[in-house]
């Protein structure tokens, strides 16, 4: 099944004017409750009425886990994936993390870069250093205290990757294990 997710959408409004579109969007989202409300919707009402642009132009920024983010896609669909990021023409800063927010980000650099000389970029410096003084950050980085997980994850990664490399069934399955499991212990 063929879905999209937001990022960068083209509408044909006048086809959408004519057709109430407006009207079916609405009538959809009182019929139940979505998990992604806007994303969900338009891909029901849109269905069969796509035509999707290449992944570079909407590369999910993995929201800092771009490793982890993907594990049910098929090996050849992740390699495309892969490829894309490398040269992105438009990020999708999806998730919880922005570079607005954060330096902790992927593609961070490339949205400083970007928002340079633009009207948002004063903005966006001072947000920056007023989320650095509220935590007081002046000169020298915080040490982060790493997670027991984290720890854990990061020795035994390589392992998982070798053994049961990112988008085969033999992942799928460990993945599916691994986040039942996470659910008894961490509820």
């Amino acid at each position: 099944m063929n879905i999209f997710r937001q990022g960068l959408l083209f509408f044909n409004v006048k086809q959408m004017v004519e057709e109430n579109t407006f009207a079916e969007l609405m009538r959809v989202l009182k019929a139940k409750k979505y998990w992604f409300l806007d994303q969900d919707i338009m891909n029901k009402v849109f269905y069969s009425r796509v035509t999707f642009l290449p992944l570079e132009w909407n590369v999910y920024h993995g929201n800092g886990n771009t490793d982890d983010f993907f594990p049910n896609l098929k090996f050849a669909t992740y390699m495309k994936f892969l490829a894309a990021r490398k040269k992105p023409k438009m990020i999708h800063y999806a998730g919880e993390n922005k570079p607005w927010n954060t330096e902790k980000v992927d593609f961070y650099d490339d949205f400083i870069e970007n928002i340079a000389n633009t009207p948002w970029e004063m903005e966006i410096y001072k947000r920056q250093m007023s989320l650095a003084a509220s935590i007081g950050l002046t000169h020298s980085e915080p040490q982060q205290q790493i997670l027991f997980q984290t720890k854990i994850k990061n020795v035994l990664m390589p392992y998982v990757n070798k053994y049961a490399p990112i988008g085969t069934p033999r992942r799928n399955m460990m993945t599916k294990y691994y986040y039942k499991v996470r659910r008894a212990i961490l509820g």
